[in-house]
């Protein structure tokens, strides 16, 4: 009986999901959606001109992935953890099989302070950020613009990257910086 509840479920999942994705590319011809499944609660935006790609990911319950006018948003990770959010004004590339645990936050963007204007003016300053492939972003970790990743890299849970982070290395604190390496081939020093 167990079992054939849990298959009920996860059809009623797939089935929810199904439709958030069909409603995300009436919505947002610019969103191209595939192999993906997306959670309850989630919010999908793509501004004029901007271009989300979904290919093969996880979005957990309750995540915000935005583009802004003109940016790009591809996310090839294997999961996005639940209520975190994407935001690009720019670009962000989020590389295959990465993972991302909950409440996780990305941005290509920070407010710019400079000339004397009052933040509400909007001003923002923006550079890429680019997640390399099999990354692992530990739960509330953040990844701030400007920033690349390299394949294998670990960042701590709570974490705040300012930084580039080499491919096989791990960084934790705030900011972030390395813990320990390891070799792509399964060394670690």
């Amino acid at each position: 009986m167990r079992k054939l509840i849990r298959h009920l479920r996860r059809a009623a999942f797939l089935a929810a999901s199904a439709a958030r994705v069909r409603y995300c590319r009436l919505a947002f011809p610019n969103v191209t959606i595939t192999g993906s499944t997306i959670g309850p609660g989630c919010e999908i935006h793509a501004g004029e001109g901007a271009r989300i790609v979904l290919d093969g990911v996880v979005i957990g319950r309750g995540c915000q992935l935005i583009a802004g006018p003109g940016a790009c948003l591809h996310i090839a990770a294997e999961s996005v953890g639940p209520h975190s959010v994407v935001v690009a004004r720019e670009r962000i590339e989020i590389g295959d099989g990465a993972l991302l645990a909950e409440m996780v936050v990305v941005r290509d963007a920070d407010h710019d302070r400079t000339g004397g204007l009052p933040l509400r003016a909007g001003r923002h300053r923006t550079a890429s950020v680019h997640i390399g492939p099999d990354v692992w972003l530990g739960a509330r970790a953040t990844v701030l613009s400007g920033v690349r990743i390299g394949a294998g890299a670990t960042v701590g849970a709570g974490a705040v990257v300012t930084r580039d982070v080499a491919a096989g290395t791990t960084v934790a604190g705030v900011p972030a910086s390395p813990v320990r390496t390891t070799s792509l081939t399964g060394g670690s020093s």
